[in-house]
């Protein structure tokens, strides 16, 4: 906080953040992306937009991710399946779809939200060396 023209700071204690589990995370993100399908579709707020479907083909078919050595081969998977769940999550959230009521909105976003966290969780599990299964 600013006290006049100097700055005065306040130490508050720290804990050290929660390790993610890899084998956790990868089953959370396949469950919440067949949730999210399953929501959606039962919403029935599709809305077709020849350009985002160009787009989800491409993530269907995007370059590999590379890692550096010694990162496990199950890592760079789910890392790569947590960036598709947010770039999907991302598409979809452009826009409110075919949703023609505030609560047809919410419901949408409340569907595809998870499938966002989901991905972001995978990407932390993935890149966290200390979790890594072993080689």
């Amino acid at each position: 906080s600013r006290v006049g023209p100097t700055v005065e700071w306040t130490l508050l204690p720290a804990r050290r953040r929660q390790l993610p589990d890899v084998g956790e995370a990868d089953r959370d993100l396949r469950r919440v992306l067949l949730e999210a399908a399953d929501r959606l579709a039962a919403l029935e707020v599709a809305r077709w937009r020849p350009e985002v479907a160009d787009q989800m083909m491409n993530l269907r078919h995007r370059p590999p991710v590379t890692a550096p050595p010694g990162v496990p081969d199950r890592c760079v998977d789910l890392a790569a399946r947590g960036l598709q769940a947010l770039s999907i999550a991302e598409l979809a959230l452009e826009d409110d779809g075919g949703a023609l009521s505030v609560s047809e909105i919410e419901a949408r976003r409340s569907a595809l939200a998870p499938l966002a966290r989901a991905g972001r969780h995978a990407l932390v599990a993935a890149c966290s060396p200390e979790v890594w299964p072993p080689v």
